[in-house]
């Protein structure tokens, strides 16, 4: 009896150290090179791409822990990603085992600019274009990682990111991001990340969504969008970012403020124009490095007059323009629709007159534009007032030829006899009408006078006291007709004279 208690107490030994010697060997094993290099060939050959691994612990029968992975392009000498600690596990759902990976302390770098298109696809297809399903990855857990987003349009880096990618029964995987860090900057709320891609052979990106918290303009990295470098405003919306046609779609939504319109406008224009915008984008599409199309509502404020004029090649006209758009879309370079109103103050009538070349009219002009309504690149019905206001030291006065040459060529009136006692100089005191569009046609009101209708009220130079020169037509023109007569007028007029008359009276306020 005794003798038979030794033996199954000897088997039970060897058993327990039999177990004991192969879970410790398979530990061993495990932790080696040998099995390192094996699952560095196996990842490799997978994934068509050298990948090295710099160690394995085992945390239990059904999960391992890899240290230090790597995994290079064959055209780039860093690593397009790399992960500082890498959790797999297999858990048990139902009758199927699903793989689960937690990635920490690493970073994946999505940069085209220094690949040709099949490269960058060979770059995603090998991190995203396999079956999952079929793999069993049911899940992804990041926790403190990079996202490197550059390509000729954008410069992205999004920092310390955490958060899940999920695979549904539909195959598609779904990420949900969260980040406090953006090219550098700590930001003051959570940057929101949201993916939907179809995995696999077909692979596909449906859309990148940046939930972008009110972060200085700058930070965005979106200089070669804009064609040059922003230093000022901020922006507070989402943009996404789409693969489409081979190029990247990038979508912009969200506010704009205290933005420098000549930043904006440095890449449009030989010398850019002055102003600030604060606008609501409610779609601005950018492919290609090119802008596709733009929504927005909002202001332009205090935007130069003079650098709108030199642009025209007209000198010596200042001020400052301000727009209210309720509404504008742009396609291309193409004004589909907009809506405004606005105002512009300070402009000297004294250049304006040298553009009519006949006579002067000392003040400035004040535009305030009730409305405007444009439609596929035409004004469709406009209100706009233009009233003259007096030096502020001494009364205004109009040139007897610029009367005569606005009331025939303009308006299209014949004074008669009153031209003929009409000194060279007169004092005005007041001058203004209003400019209604409708339909492709143009009419004229006056703005002041007991019937509201008079355009130029002078004081009479033997009696002193306020004379009505001449009222606004009651008669229509077509728009087309007299924005053409304008330009043959423009055409005419000696440029150097007006650049020189400029020059000339130019104030050293004036000078930048």
């Amino acid at each position: 009896m005794l003798r038979h208690r030794k033996i199954v107490l000897a088997v039970s030994v060897l058993v327990v150290v039999g177990s004991i010697s192969s879970a410790v060997g398979y530990a061993v094993y495990i932790r080696g090179d040998a099995y390192r290099h094996s699952v560095e060939r196996m990842v490799g050959d997978y994934l068509h791409l050298e990948t090295q691994i710099d160690q394995v612990t085992p945390l239990s029968s059904s999960s391992r822990l890899f240290s230090g992975i790597r995994i290079f392009l064959p055209e780039l000498d860093e690593p397009t990603f790399q992960c500082g600690r890498a959790v797999w596990r297999i858990d048990q759902q139902g009758e199927k085992n699903r793989v689960a990976l937690e990635l920490g302390d690493g970073s994946l770098t999505l940069d085209s600019r220094d690949l040709n298109r099949d490269s960058y696809r060979t770059m995603l297809s090998s991190g995203f274009g396999h079956d999952f399903a079929a793999l069993g990855l049911a899940s992804v857990k990041l926790d403190v990682f990079d996202i490197v987003w550059k390509s000729n349009e954008i410069s992205m880096v999004i920092q310390k990111a955490s958060g899940d990618v999920a695979f549904g029964p539909d195959g598609n995987g779904r990420a949900n991001l969260t980040a406090r860090q953006l090219n550098g900057t700590q930001l003051n709320a959570p940057l929101l990340v949201n993916a939907l891609f179809t995995p696999g052979e077909s692979l596909r990106f449906h859309h990148v969504s940046l939930g972008v918290p009110h972060v200085p303009l700058n930070v965005l990295g979106l200089g070669r969008v804009l064609g040059g470098d922003v230093s000022a405003g901020w922006f507070d919306g989402s943009i996404i970012l789409r693969d489409k046609d081979g190029h990247q779609n990038m979508t912009l939504r969200g506010a704009l403020g205290d933005v420098r319109l000549e930043e904006l406008t440095a890449s449009v224009f030989d010398k850019p124009i002055r102003g600030r915008v604060d606008i609501m984008l409610d779609d601005a599409s950018v492919s290609g490095g090119q802008l596709d199309g733009l929504t927005f509502r909002g202001s332009l404020s205090d935007v130069r007059l003079e650098d709108l004029a030199e642009i025209a090649n007209v000198p010596g006209l200042t001020g400052l323009v301000n727009l209210q758009v309720q509404q504008a879309r742009i396609v291309g370079n193409q004004i589909a629709h907009a809506s405004a109103t606005g105002d512009a103050v300070d402009v000297p009538l004294e250049a304006i007159t040298k553009l009519i070349g006949r006579g002067v009219v000392t003040g400035k002009l004040r535009i305030t534009i009730h409305g405007v309504l444009i439609e596929d690149h035409k004004v469709k019905w406009a209100d706009i007032s233009i009233d003259a206001v007096n030096p502020p030291d001494k009364p205004g006065t109009i040139s007897r030829d610029v009367i005569l040459t606005v009331a025939k060529d303009v308006l299209g009136i014949e004074l008669g006899r009153i031209s003929a006692i009409l000194p060279e100089t007169i004092e005005y005191t007041e001058l203004g009408l209003r400019i209604l569009v409708e339909g492709g046609t143009l009419r004229f009101k006056g703005s002041h006078g007991t019937d509201g209708n008079s355009v130029l009220t002078i004081r009479d130079p033997i009696l002193g006291r306020p004379m009505s020169v001449f009222s606004a037509p009651d008669r229509t023109f077509k728009l087309d007709d007299l924005l053409e007569r304008v330009r043959e007028r423009l055409e005419k007029y000696d440029i150097e004279d007006l650049r020189e008359w400029w020059e000339s009276n130019r104030r050293p306020s004036d000078v930048r």
